[in-house]
């Protein structure tokens, strides 16, 4: 079903507008607006005019929730952005110095992320099928996902793309990421390392 809800002060001339949107949506929009202590013409104003300013800038209204979500996991984590090519330098310098040492590091931090990312996805099917919204997370680019079945048993390869400009990057990207997948007591089975790419192959471990 649909229903109007009045936004938009002087469209066209026109005192207000009607807008057609799912009731579900004019429910929850009123809710919220109540729990804010907002008129529903008030808070529809101020979403419609946030999201304009996003599309106007060339975003879109998808990559609005995953933008927020993300910017809020950094926060919560106390995450500082870092440019990409102090980040390296950084990584090779201390690789030389403590290797073990900085491997354990990046390990221990994925754990970290991956104890915080249960809040939200309760088992590693549900974070795989959210990972675009955590990438910004860790050091990666992009994150592909096959699932297979081996045995009843889910199967999953992961293929990790912009891990690092430098095999040593790379080498810290699979330890956070072998860190969080411990938080879920899955463990990575077999890789295949390359400079700035990953291909793992996941197994489940024993639960805690």
């Amino acid at each position: 079903m649909r229903k109007l809800i009045y936004i938009c002060a002087e469209v066209a001339k026109v005192p207000r507008t009607n807008i057609s949107v799912e009731d579900r949506i004019a429910k929850e929009l009123a809710d919220q607006a109540k729990l804010m202590n907002k008129t529903l013409y008030a808070l529809a104003n101020e979403c419609l005019e946030a999201m304009i300013a996003i599309c106007r800038q060339g975003g879109t209204p998808q990559e609005a929730f995953p933008a927020w979500r993300l910017s809020k996991m950094l926060k919560e984590v106390d995450a500082v952005p870092i440019p990409g090519s102090l980040l390296e330098k950084m990584i090779r310098r201390l690789f030389e110095l403590d290797r073990e040492g900085l491997q354990q590091a990046w390990f221990e931090q994925g754990q970290r992320i991956g104890t915080y990312l249960q809040m939200f996805y309760q088992d590693l099917e549900q974070l795989l099928s959210a990972a675009r919204e955590f990438e910004g997370l860790m050091p990666i680019k992009r994150l592909d996902v096959k699932k297979t079945d081996r045995g009843g048993r889910p199967q999953y390869v992961l293929r990790v793309v912009g891990a690092g400009l430098s095999a040593e990057a790379t080498t810290c990207a699979q330890h956070i990421i072998a860190g969080v997948l411990s938080a879920y007591s899955w463990a990575i089975k077999s890789s295949k390392v390359s400079e700035g790419m990953l291909e793992l192959e996941l197994e489940k471990g024993q639960g805690p």
